[in-house]
């Protein structure tokens, strides 16, 4: 009776705190000519192991697509060989099809377009030859065309890329100087797009252009975000459109220099009236909690007496805003902060925008100059900057701010810029996860009360193993449906001395949520 009551106890706190579930696991050997990996969700239809070979054949190198379904069981494996100059610059999935952008790195003329479709079990591949020489940083997916952004000349482009008819349109209103392509949304609709554009407006002051388009590159519509004088829009992402409304959301900054003072939110009505709101990070009740109960309350006094006309706030901070979740009442902004060390958060930006492989968070280092992994990380230009805090945002549909949530971070990164964690959106409810030090942690951000996260160790494929090491240098985490994939590479032993140790690439699936029941328990 005791050990039940204790069971019904850690049930109830589960249901209240959230949990980790085990929901899967997927090995294979690592071998020493393998790459890299990548892992990617595709969604309803499994998930997609990209692994390739440094090894050269033929001027070319192996690339092993692996579809595994969702108890993360091999359903499915095929082989293409790439030209060794391609590297691959972003990939997009869309309705079981995973479109890989690769091009070539001494001739930016050179691009070719996979698509592995997990559906009819195929691969094809699509070579644009209207492609003008271009520096891609931008490739999202809308129909059956191929969105690329990128940079001319140092001028930003747009492109939609016809797949089916090989035909290349350039989108208007986007090549101007002195300008940057912050974002490329696919709408809910389906068939539009919009793509947001810094600009300097007639007072010399940083604003944003949002253009919108259908899934061939014809514009639709377009407008720029009217701003207050010394008043500088320093990044934006746009939602989709919905009975003709729409929201620009980003950080704005006061006076001049690079660093933020607040978020600005940007309502546009049916009418096509603009609201601006400026919303200093003071306002929000968790932004800076991340730097203790004292500092945290002196930099929100900061932050709010520039708004009552003080010295003017900026906080050395930039964000990877991750994803936009559009839902009927509300729109979710997810996205973690991150602050540079070495650099100043000026030259952070113009790096963002001028190297995508060192900033994109779908960017893989696959075949990059077919170099080994360790060799290309003694060789690449590294930077050090701090993730500070994990970040959501609820907001109406009229742009009032609902709610805020921040998990603290304080993770020192060394190396190419990319997303530190994942969120996941389960039964309603935001959840942030990372993988490091052989830990898996997550926290639930939209608990009703504060809690510790919850720390565990990922399951091994039996119980009679034990994990001996694992690469620090190599790890991997996404979101799946509701849960995560977290991917490695691990060193294990089993308890019976007479077996021998294994080195393995490792694939988990993870549960988590207030819901989560253990399957070991009736």
């Amino acid at each position: 009776m005791r050990n039940l009551l204790t069971i019904s106890l850690l049930l109830i706190c589960a249901t209240a705190f959230g949990q980790m579930g085990h929901a899967g696991r997927f090995e294979r050997e690592y071998k020493w000519e393998t790459d890299d990996f990548i892992v990617i969700s595709n969604e309803e239809n499994g998930a997609l192991l990209v692994q390739s070979e440094y090894k050269v054949k033929d001027g070319g190198f192996p690339v092993h697509f692996t579809l595994l379904n969702d108890k993360l069981e091999l359903e499915w494996e095929e082989t293409l060989d790439v030209a060794k100059d391609l590297f691959l610059k972003g990939f997009h999935y869309l309705d079981g099809k995973t479109f890989f952008l690769l091009q070539d790195r001494f001739n930016n003329h050179e691009v070719k377009i996979v698509i592995v479709d997990v559906v009819e079990k195929m691969i094809k591949e699509f070579e644009p030859k209207e492609l003008t020489e271009m520096v891609v940083t931008k490739f999202q997916v809308i129909q059956n065309t191929a969105i690329l952004g990128g940079y001319v000349e140092d001028r930003p482009v747009v492109f939609a890329y016809l797949l089916e008819d090989d035909k290349v349109n350039a989108l208007s209103n986007v090549y101007q100087n002195n300008s940057e392509v912050l974002d490329i949304h696919i709408n809910e609709d389906g068939v539009t797009f919009n793509v947001l554009a810094t600009e300097k407006d007639q007072k010399k002051d940083q604003t944003i252009t949002v253009n919108t388009y259908d899934y061939e590159g014809n514009a639709i519509r377009d407008y720029t975000l009217v701003t207050k004088q010394d008043y500088q829009l320093l990044s934006g992402v746009s939602t989709s459109i919905y009975n003709k409304e729409q929201m620009v959301f980003g950080l704005y900054g006061v006076k001049f220099g690079a660093s933020p003072s607040g978020f600005y939110v940007n309502h546009v009505s049916r009418s096509g009236l603009q609201n601006m709101r400026y919303i200093p990070f003071g306002e929000m009740d968790e932004f800076f909690k991340h730097e203790g109960e004292k500092r945290s309350e002196r930099f929100k006094k900061k932050s709010l007496a520039e708004k009552n006309g003080g010295k003017p706030f900026r906080y050395k901070i930039d964000v990877l805003f991750e994803e936009i979740i559009e839902e009927e009442d509300r729109v979710l902004l997810l996205g973690e902060f991150y602050r540079p060390w070495n650099r100043s958060t000026a030259d952070m930006r113009e790096l963002r925008r001028m190297d995508p492989a060192w900033y994109n968070r779908n960017a893989a280092t696959i075949n990059a100059g077919n170099r080994t992994r360790v060799e290309r990380e003694m060789e690449s230009t590294y930077d050090d900057f701090k993730f500070t805090h994990a970040y959501a945002i609820s907001l109406g549909k009229n742009g009032q701010i609902q709610w805020d949530k921040a998990f603290e971070l304080d993770e020192n990164i060394d190396g190419e810029l990319q997303s530190f964690g994942e969120f996941v959106l389960s039964n309603g409810e935001v959840y942030f996860a990372f993988y490091d030090d052989e830990e898996f942690t997550f926290q639930h951000l939209t608990a009703n009360e504060e809690k510790e996260p919850q720390v565990e160790a990922l399951n091994l494929m039996n119980e009679n193993e034990e994990l001996r090491n694992e690469d620090d240098d190599f790890r991997g985490i996404t979101k799946w449906n509701d849960k995560y994939l977290v991917w490695g590479i691990q060193s294990v032993r089993t308890l019976d001395p007479a077996e021998p140790n294994r080195k393995v690439f490792f694939i988990n699936a993870v549960t988590v949520g207030p819901n989560f029941k253990p399957a070991d328990i009736d």
